[in-house]
């Protein structure tokens, strides 16, 4: 991507989460270049999965980002609170 060939970097990027698909790093990649190429539902679900391996606050607040460009305002505002929680360190 830093090197202006973001069509070579979603490609690789897709082939890493086909040979680790349990490698959350990954999914949140390609979660950040579908958001780059406005594939926000693509991102939704590669973000959904990068949190079901490792819930971090950077792919939450992508996810609700997502949530918000589609108009999923519940499912926005239920990571706004997880957020909330994550960071105040009042987990559930």
């Amino acid at each position: 991507m830093k090197l202006g060939r973001a069509d070579e970097a979603f490609e690789e990027i897709q082939h890493a989460t086909t040979l680790d698909q349990n490698y959350a790093t990954a999914w949140q990649y390609r979660g950040e270049l579908e958001m780059e190429r406005r594939d926000y539902m693509a991102a939704i679900e590669s973000l959904s999965r990068a949190l079901s391996l490792n819930q971090t606050v950077a792919v939450l607040e992508k996810r609700e980002a997502c949530y918000r460009m589609v108009g999923w305002t519940r499912q926005a505002e239920e990571d706004r609170q997880m957020l909330e929680q994550l960071t105040t360190g009042q987990v559930r």
